[in-house]
């Protein structure tokens, strides 16, 4: 694993270029609706309502790239890097603009996160609250209570973190997610503050989505 990797400030760095590029093109898809200039007739409400419905459940693949921490007390420090890849189902219901979900997660562990530390994967459940600037933007926080799965037991952790996520056609949509997980220390002692963080890239298939009217006129 690359060095500079295991830097924070690498990892923080990442988050924002992601988060800026996500966000750009959101700006930039409703920029260059707008520039296709004329008026418009005015979409069927049903037609709309189908495009900016956020009900519905489905699944995602996911990667993440994990930077972890165990603290033993100065000048004991331990840092781990690893990735991992995953799958997710997912159920969520839009209130007007607001968007609540669950969901559940697996995902094997790689890098450090395996060869070191001996876990093999994980499993979480997660639940998330979303407000919608436009119809086809979700940006919103997600907490999950995660086990991870080693030779010699397992550890729990609690995360949360922000998101955005951007409808890019039909059922697909795409999601950047940063989260900070704190994790359980009784295999190492009282004493040991264990955390990661953790940026994850979601694609986002919606297998089936319930109408709703729009909030939306024209956004």
């Amino acid at each position: 694993m690359p060095s500079f990797l295991k830097d924070r400030k690498t990892w923080i760095g990442i988050v924002l270029g992601l988060a800026a590029i996500a966000i750009f093109l959101a700006v930039n898809q409703k920029a260059h609706a707008a520039d296709k200039g004329g008026p418009k007739p005015a979409a069927p409400v049903a037609a709309d309502a189908a495009v900016s419905s956020w009900t519905g459940f489905g699944v995602d693949v996911h990667g993440s790239l994990v930077n972890g921490s165990a603290d033993f007390g100065a000048p004991v420090n331990i840092s781990m890097t690893g990735q991992a890849p995953g799958v997710s189902v997912y159920y969520r219901h839009q209130f007007g603009v607001l968007v609540l979900g669950v969901d559940a997660s697996y995902d094997r562990m790689l890098g450090d996160l395996k060869d070191t530390l001996g876990i093999d994967y994980s499993t979480s459940i997660g639940a998330s609250a979303g407000i919608l600037p436009n119809k086809s933007t979700l940006v919103g926080v997600r907490t999950a209570f995660e086990r991870a799965y080693a030779s010699g037991g397992h550890i729990d952790g609690w995360g949360f973190g922000p998101f955005i996520e951007v409808k890019v056609g039909g059922p697909l949509s795409l999601s950047l997610e940063w989260m900070r997980y704190w994790h359980d220390h009784d295999a190492f002692g009282p004493a040991v503050d264990i955390t990661s963080d953790r940026v994850t890239a979601r694609a986002k298939f919606d297998l089936y989505s319930k109408p709703v009217t729009s909030v939306f006129a024209d956004r």
